[in-house]
């Protein structure tokens, strides 16, 4: 979240595996940390800002299952901002890269 909300590209597409694939709510994917790094900067342009809260979080050996409810905000092309956005998700994720205490 410290990454997202920083802009932070290379941070972010350091938490994906080479081969992993970034599945968008409309149903778009990327894939490989190259077009995950893409989309990110240009999504990162209007400087979104993540309020996240984990709903579970399932350990199995050294991966995990994350489940989070999210909410965020972001600026139009001309530095206005844009209605909130809320959303949940789903990640398998590195066990390694979870917060302490969330599972």
């Amino acid at each position: 979240m410290e990454a997202f909300n920083a802009g932070d590209v290379e941070a972010l597409v350091a938490l994906y595996e080479p081969q992993a694939v970034l599945c968008r709510s409309d149903g778009q994917r990327m894939a490989g940390v190259s077009a995950i790094r893409q989309a990110f900067d240009g999504f990162l342009a209007s400087k979104p800002k993540i309020r996240l809260h984990t709903k579970y979080a399932i350990r199995v050996a050294d991966l995990a299952l994350l489940c989070a409810q999210w909410e965020m905000t972001a600026l139009d092309p001309s530095g206005q901002p844009l209605a909130p956005t809320r959303h949940s998700s789903t990640e398998v994720v590195a066990a390694s890269l979870t917060a302490p205490g969330a599972m």
